[in-house]
Formats: structure tokens, sequence, C-alpha cells
């Protein structure tokens, strides 16, 4: 039971995020990368912070903090910073299709440092969730900027870092608690994305948003910072790395099919077909090991 929260809690955080995405890009042209940080994870720690002070976990012991810390700036600052300079020189399309090789990342560095054992059954469910997400961006993979290798490969190194991520955080968040353990981490991060914003004079572009900006930067923070970021800790707390890393390929899909109803972007069959093709590798990849 345990194993099926941990995926159903790593899948709603991929729907959650990939539904924040959509307000991401509308608010990237008015401002720049590391405000908009700020306001979601800004957003999100006032949210999560209060609810962890009342909630019955442990906090970070003092011996973690260090290394909690560390997590904190790697997963909220280092990784926003890849894909926002990643999507200066590559697509959306490709980024996410890229992000999507974390589930192979994963499994790949959970073997070598003896985290995960490594299933043929887990490699099959990571290709064919990588096989939907390549055909539920298959129309945006066609135009290929000038330079796009550069993105791509940058994004490859983001995806690593969250490979990484996923199997450093586990025994951290197992010893605190999910909710208190990501509140500590996105608190150390915003006042360096703060400090960030503000040497880049961000402040001035979010006094100029108007009412429906205000409410987009309000539901990403909320959504895109609060709820998803702590989904995420609860499902590395449940499942296995590999398992929780195979939830990410739904993002780009969900992103899309958003994308598609609030922004008007273009949707067909290859999006349905992505939709099925993940939905069938996380079942795959959710069934029992065998002892």
């Amino acid at each position: 039971m345990s194993e099926l929260l941990g995926m159903a809690a790593g899948v709603g955080s991929a729907v959650i995020g990939g539904t924040a995405i959509t307000g991401i890009r509308y608010l990237a042209p008015s401002t720049d990368p590391f405000t908009l940080a700020a306001i979601r994870f800004g957003i999100g720690v006032c949210i999560l912070l209060p609810i962890a002070c009342l909630k019955n976990e442990r906090w970070p012991a003092l011996r973690d903090l260090p290394v909690v810390a560390g997590l904190g700036l790697l997963f909220f600052v280092l990784f926003p910073v890849i894909l926002n300079g990643a999507l200066i020189w590559t697509t959306a399309g490709r980024a996410a299709l890229t992000l999507a090789t974390l589930p192979l990342l994963t499994m790949a560095v959970a073997a070598l440092m003896g985290a995960e054992p490594f299933t043929a059954r887990k490699a099959v469910a990571a290709v064919i969730a990588f096989s939907g997400v390549a055909a539920a961006l298959a129309g945006g993979l066609r135009a290929v900027p000038a330079g796009a290798w550069k993105g791509d490969l940058l994004m490859l190194g983001g995806a690593l870092f969250l490979a990484f991520y996923n199997i450093w955080s586990r025994k951290f968040i197992v010893r605190s608690g999910p909710l208190r353990f990501t509140s500590v981490g996105m608190g150390v991060a915003v006042p360096v994305l703060l400090l960030a914003a503000w040497m880049v004079d961000g402040f001035a572009s979010v006094a100029a948003f108007d009412r429906t900006k205000a409410w987009a930067a309000v539901y990403v923070g909320v959504f895109g910072g609060a709820a998803a970021y702590w989904l995420w800790a609860e499902a590395i707390a449940r499942t296995t790395p590999t398992r929780v890393a195979m939830a990410i390929t739904i993002n780009a899909v969900a992103a899309s099919a958003a994308g598609a109803i609030a922004l008007g972007e273009p949707i067909g069959w290859s999006l349905v077909l992505g939709i099925a093709a993940v939905a069938v590798a996380i079942g795959l990849a959710t069934r029992p090991d065998r002892t």
C-alpha cells in the first residue's frame, strides 16, 4: 500500500507541476527566471512552513542540516537555473523530452550506488514512458533552433542532478518527514533566490503585474511551489527512487494538456497516445518486485 501511495503522490506531483508550467510560461515574458523562482518558492514556503509546524513530524536533525540545506539548494536553486538556462538554447518540448530520461538515469545511478537493484521490467517501463513523452511532444520537436544541442546537454545535466537528489534525499526525508524536510530545504533556497532577484531588479517587474498575472503567480506558488514539492517528497519517502522518477514523465504530458486548455496550444492524437503510454509504463513500474 505504501508503494502505491508513493506512486500516487509522485503522479500527483507531476500532474500539478505540469499544470503549473502553463502559469510559468504565461509569466516568463514579464519577469526574469530568478524572480519567477523566488515567487514560486517564496509563496510555497509561506504555505508549507506553518503546516509543517503543526504536523506531527520530526524536524531534520542538527547533524543533517548541512546536507538538507545542500539538497535544498540543489533542488530549488540549481535545477531551476539549469532549466531556465537550457530553455535559452532549446525548445520546451526538447527540454521536457530530455527530462523524461530521468527514470533511466535514476535507475543507472541507483544501481551503481547500490541503492536499488536493476530490473528488466523497470527498464522496459522507463523506455515506454520515454517513448510516450516523445510521441506527445512530436509536433514541437520538429523545429530545431540553432545551438539546441547546448540546451539539450544542459538539460541532461539537470536530469542527472535530479537522479542523485532522488537517491541522496530519501534517507533524510525518512529520518524527519516529507513536509518538514521540504520546508527546510525550500526555506534555505528562498533567501538565495530573493537576493538574486534583487540583484537583477526583478521586483520592479512584479510590481507591474496586472490582476491576471498576480493570480497566475499565486497559482504557481500554491500548486507549483507548495503542493507539487510536498507530494514529491512524500513519494520519495514511500517508494523507490526509480518509481518516483517514472512519475516525472507525465509532467510534460500534463503541461501539454494544460497548455492546450489554458493557452490554446495545439493538441492532437499524439498527446492521447503519450498519455496512454505513460499510464502503461507507470502501471508496469508499480507492480511489486518479486522476492
